[in-house]
């Protein structure tokens, strides 16, 4: 498959839980386990500046 820029296209993406991660708790708050998230969301939402994929080229 092939995206153009400018195009406009109806993409789906299936996504999975990534391997070796076996809890994450959230501020003392246990939110993902055995590859699903529970819904418990005591986090927020950091924004940030740029692009963070500029660490990683």
């Amino acid at each position: 498959m092939t995206l153009s820029p400018g195009y406009p296209a109806d993409v789906a993406i299936p996504q999975r839980a990534a391997e070796g991660i076996d809890g994450v708790w959230v501020n003392g708050v246990l939110s993902y386990r055995d590859g699903q998230a529970n819904g418990r969301r005591e986090g927020r939402f950091l924004a940030r500046e740029g692009d963070l994929r500029e660490g990683f080229r």
